[in-house]
């Protein structure tokens, strides 16, 4: 019972303040969303939460408007897992519910370093503050997309040593024979 108390009062508090917390367990659930154990004190913790990272805005992986948004989307979700990987100390400040009440906003700090600021100078995010959302332009996401597809998206591999393979008209024309010898070749 005095836990259930506990708990049902640092939510009420969480509420209505802005908090710091650690967090752990991070998963990348997109490039502005993630999901983890946040660690309120007291033996509490909230697992599995949703969160959505303050300050910025990065392409869509689910309610995308192109195929482009969605590769842009990917790509940065993947980057945002990259450093997740690097990073070792995970707080979440100025922590509350968002608007909706299901899942807690705030600004995610890597090592000491928020991740706006890391992925807005690199283009890879724009500045949000909760506005109406502006669509992505073209030249944006190519530019997401430019600058991590070389480094996420596997290269295309070509064969160096591959013998000549005949064309089908070749073929058709009779220039070349199937004879064993030929073959082995």
């Amino acid at each position: 019972m005095k836990k259930l108390f506990t708990i049902i009062l640092l939510g009420l508090s969480f509420a209505t303040f802005a908090y710091d917390y650690k967090l752990e367990n991070v998963t990348v659930t997109d490039g502005d969303t993630v999901k983890a154990t946040v660690i309120m004190g007291l033996n509490v913790a909230l697992y599995k939460q949703s969160i959505r990272l303050l300050g910025f805005d990065t392409p869509e992986t689910l309610h995308y408007k192109s195929k482009l948004e969605l590769r842009a989307g990917l790509l940065v979700t993947l980057y945002v897992q990259k450093l997740r990987d690097a990073a070792k100390n995970f707080e979440i400040k100025g922590a509350k519910w968002d608007k909706y009440g299901n899942r807690i906003a705030g600004y995610m700090y890597l090592d000491g370093e928020e991740l706006g600021q890391i992925l807005i100078p690199l283009k890879f995010a724009r500045e949000y503050h909760g506005e109406k959302k502006k669509p992505w332009t073209t030249e944006e996401l190519q530019y997401i997309v430019d600058k991590l597809a070389p480094e996420f998206e596997p290269k295309k591999k070509t064969i160096s040593n591959a013998p000549s393979v005949p064309s089908i008209r070749t073929i058709l024309a009779g220039q070349v024979s199937f004879s064993p010898s030929t073959m082995m070749k």
